[in-house]
C-alpha cells in the first residue's frame, strides 16, 4: 500500500492538536488516543507518512477529566455539549463544527455504548505505547483491533461527508498494515449488526468508492485480495 497524497491533502495539519496532546501527556498518563489521530500514529511508523485527522478523539480517566477540560479551555477550545449519557464531551474553538478549526471529543467511562469497547478497560490494560513524530515522545493509543472496529462503527453511522471517505481509507489502511487478532475483532462485532454488515460488504464498499480511494491510496493486487478475504477471517475464525 502506498499513500499517494500529502498528509494535509484532506485536512491541513492543525498544530494546536500537537500542543494539546503534548500537554495532556504532561498532566496525566490516564489517557488513550482513539480515532483518526490513533490511526495516524499506527500508520506513519509503517508508511513513513499518513493523513492528518479532522479532530482529536481521546479517552481520559474520570479523575482527570477536570484537568483536561481546564487545559483545553486554556487553548480556547471550550466545552460545547455532551453526547450520550455523560459519555462524550465535545470541546471546540468555534460555535459549531463548521466554524471550529479545533474539535476535541473527550470520552469518559459510562454505561452508554458509544464505543464498541469498555473505556475503563482500555485505560487499565488495553492500550499501546507508540512513538509520535509530532510530539516526539511515546503516546498511548487504543489497540488496533478496537480502533478498527470503532472506525467501522463510525463509518456505518456517518452520513455522506468527506469524513466518511477518510474513515474508509483508515479502515483499509489498518487492515493492510497491522497484525490483527481476528478473535478479538469477532468478539467486538458479535452483536453489532451494522458493523457486521459493513464487514461482509467491505470489498463492495471499496469498489463503489474506488474513484475517491484511488486518489489517496495505491493498492496492488495482493492487497486487494486481502480486503476480499477479510470477512472470512473475521467470521470463520
Amino acid at each position: 500500500m502506498e499513500i499517494l497524497v500529502s498528509p494535509d491533502a484532506l485536512v491541513p495539519l492543525n498544530e494546536k492538536y500537537i500542543w494539546i496532546l503534548g500537554d495532556i501527556m504532561r498532566i496525566t498518563d490516564r489517557y488513550a488516543v482513539i480515532g483518526g489521530w490513533a490511526v495516524y500514529h499506527y500508520l506513519v511508523g509503517v508508511l513513513g507518512r499518513y493523513l492528518y485527522s479532522f479532530d482529536l478523539d481521546i479517552i481520559v480517566g474520570a479523575d482527570v477529566f477536570g484537568d483536561v477540560a481546564e487545559l483545553l479551555e486554556s487553548y480556547g477550545v471550550v466545552y460545547r455539549y455532551t453526547v450520550g449519557r455523560d459519555c462524550v464531551h465535545v470541546f471546540m474553538d468555534g460555535d459549531d463544527e463548521k466554524s471550529a478549526k479545533t474539535v476535541v471529543d473527550v470520552f469518559t467511562v459510562c454505561d452508554d455504548p458509544v464505543l464498541p469497547f469498555d473505556v475503563g478497560e482500555v485505560l487499565e490494560f488495553d492500550r499501546r505505547l507508540v512513538y509520535s513524530d509530532l510530539v516526539r515522545d511515546y503516546i498511548y493509543v487504543v489497540s488496533p483491533e478496537k480502533l478498527l472496529v470503532a472506525k467501522m462503527m463510525a463509518y456505518s453511522n456517518r452520513v455522506n461527508t468527506i469524513k466518511i471517505v477518510k474513515d474508509l481509507v483508515d479502515i483499509i489502511s489498518l487492515i493492510l498494515t497491522q497484525e490483527l487478532d481476528y478473535k478479538i475483532i469477532k468478539g467486538l462485532v458479535l452483536y453489532r449488526i451494522p458493523v457486521r454488515v459493513f464487514i461482509r460488504n467491505l470489498y463492495k464498499e471499496f469498489v463503489e468508492n474506488y474513484n475517491f480511494i484511488s486518489q489517496i491510496l495505491y493498492l496492488d493486487e495482493k492487497e486487494v485480495q486481502v480486503l476480499k478475504e477479510f470477512p472470512s477471517k473475521v467470521f470463520d475464525f
